[in-house]
């Protein structure tokens, strides 16, 4: 029987996106095409069975492989997405119906700032969310069955397979790590948390398979690793459209700063006498400096923009380096201390060919022509197939229709 449904409706390329403000009557997803912003009262039902997606709200690398995915799943799949990230940024960048469920399973890496990890407060706030998510198995359990969900997808969290293993649906895990990778460097430095660890490892080992990215760390913790290709956005330039809308330099070597929250004391006067090279960052306010040039995201689509830049600067996460793979686009970066996939991405950049390490110190400075030069000279060295969304989106659609997960 078909529930009224509060919704907070977003543009979809096909649909729309819903928001229930209450899960107890959130019973199922339709196809709508109502104008951006819509908010109103839906009825609502379905009978088919659904695709349940959980996707870390840490960073922005998580949503953007998974909507991704999402958009290439067929849109005859219900699709289910429990996550706490923006609605508004779901509804951005996944291109499908589905339906939005608010909860938080992990926590990622806590960060004291942009580019250092807190150890100590992320393992104390996993602590209490592993507590909350014992309590409420059951009730977890329950939302799957209303719900009607017949596959339980989780980039990255552990506890989903829990749940899914629960309801006896299959769990499967996407990614270039678990937390368990991230994790253990914290645990050895806090041995306390060892059981901990423990526990999760055990969770990611409820899964039935585990879709294993380029880039990835051991995840040797989650069975039945498939290999897949790259997931990543591709873009096209759109360099003389930038150059008119910003009235900037076409011809000038543009690079563009993409290194989240901008650090305080980061050094943008310097970056300003570079008169050759045109520096460009991605805000919706202003930029750090008048003689930066700012891309409003809302306006422009960022793999575009990333493909119309000649280096990029900052520090890699898995979605910058899978985006610069894509545009082929140099990288000009400094590492983050104390995520233990800083590492590993460094070792990949540095095989593929198109990248310039930079210490912390010398980039906060603003003393990067050397780095910004060698950069835009590189040449890639290896080939990555970029098809890894589309792969993904196969392999769940036939886990979904029953056909099991197999390796093509």
């Amino acid at each position: 029987m078909a529930k009224q449904l509060v919704a907070w409706v977003a543009k979809q390329q096909e649909g729309g996106l819903l928001l229930s403000q209450n899960s107890a009557i959130a019973e199922s997803a339709v196809k709508l095409t109502p104008s951006k912003g819509e908010i109103g009262i839906f009825e609502l039902e379905r009978s088919t069975m659904a695709i349940v997606y959980y996707i870390s709200a840490h960073g922005f690398g998580h949503a953007v492989r998974s909507s991704a995915i999402i958009s290439k799943i067929p849109s005859e799949i219900p699709l289910i997405v429990r996550s706490n990230i923006l609605p508004k940024l779901l509804s951005e960048i996944i291109e499908r119906p589905f339906t939005l469920e608010p909860a938080e399973f992990d926590c990622g890496a806590i960060q004291k700032d942009g580019f250092t990890a807190d150890g100590p407060a992320t393992l104390a706030r996993y602590s209490e969310i592993h507590l909350a998510n014992s309590r409420r198995l059951k009730e977890e359990i329950q939302f799957l069955e209303r719900n009607k969900g017949k596959l339980v997808v989780s980039d990255v969290a552990s506890f989903p397979m829990v749940a899914a293993q629960s309801a006896g649906i299959p769990g499967i895990v996407v990614g270039n790590f678990t937390w368990v990778d991230i994790y253990e460097p914290f645990v050895e430095h806090q041995p306390s948390y060892r059981s901990l660890l423990d526990e999760m490892r055990a969770e990611y080992g409820m899964a039935t398979a585990c879709l294993k990215l380029p880039l990835s760390m051991p995840m040797a913790n989650v069975p039945q690793a498939i290999n897949i290709p790259l997931v990543c956005r591709i873009g096209e330039s759109i360099r003389p459209a930038l150059a008119g809308w910003l009235d900037i330099d076409l011809d000038k070597k543009w690079a563009l700063a993409y290194i989240g929250q901008y650090p305080v004391d980061f050094d943008w006067e310097r970056l300003a006498t570079y008169e050759d090279w045109q520096f460009l960052v991605i805000a919706r306010d202003k930029p750090p400096h008048p003689s930066i040039a700012m891309i409003d995201p809302d306006r422009f689509h960022i793999p575009d923009i990333f493909a119309s830049c000649d280096v990029l600067l900052g520090k890699p996460g898995y979605g910058t380096v899978a985006d610069a793979i894509a545009a082929d686009r140099s990288l000009a970066y400094a590492l983050p201390t104390g995520f233990a996939e800083a590492d590993l991405l460094d070792r990949e950049i540095t095989s593929w060919g198109r990248g310039v390490r930079i210490d912390r110190e010398t980039l906060f400075k603003g003393d990067i022509r050397p780095a910004l030069e060698q950069a835009n000279q590189s040449t890639s060295k290896r080939v990555f197939p970029l098809n890894g969304a589309d792969v993904a989106a196969e392999l769940l659609a036939d886990a979904w229709r029953g056909k099991g997960v197999t390796a093509g």
